[in-house]
């Protein structure tokens, strides 16, 4: 085998191994998103049957000792509500919003406890209790969704 045909053997098998690595890493992302996209359909379907949403304005994330998924949407009365699921269980949780603070009030909260250049909040719920969790550059700060306390403080 001349030099020339060697190089281009070579080169072929390069070009495969990156297109291989390429699509292993874009399958793994693939993966992520759609149990991602899954698990907010799910609770979706959950919302509007058990209960009767039947609008949805966005879907929180929360992963604390347990994960859960919290819709935030309205009614069928028209009423703002909260819907959280715990993602093993299943067990549903409704709450109003009227019966807590706002994402806004939990993060000025978490503000004056220290929280800098915050970056998201996200309801959830923590030891049996419905919490925001605010996230800053600087750490992590549990907030109770009644009491407007905060429950637990992470300083990074």
């Amino acid at each position: 085998m001349d030099k020339h045909t060697r190089l281009k053997t070579v080169l072929y098998q390069c070009a495969s191994l990156v297109v291989l690595l390429c699509l292993g890493v874009m399958s793994m992302f693939y993966l992520a998103i759609h149990d991602q996209f899954d698990k907010k359909s799910r609770l979706a379907e959950i919302a509007k049957s058990r209960a009767g949403v039947i609008s949805i304005d966005h879907i929180d994330c929360y992963h604390g000792t347990q994960s859960y998924l919290s819709l935030f949407g309205k009614n069928k009365a028209g009423n703002t509500i909260i819907v959280t699921i715990e993602e093993q269980s299943e067990q549903l949780l409704l709450s109003r919003p009227s019966n807590g603070i706002s994402a806004k009030e939990a993060q000025e909260i978490a503000y004056h406890a220290g929280a800098r250049t915050i970056e998201a909040v996200t309801f959830g719920v923590e030891n049996h209790k419905r919490i925001w969790e605010v996230a800053a550059q600087n750490g992590y700060y549990l907030i109770d969704f009644k009491t407007a306390k905060v429950i637990k403080k992470e300083v990074l």
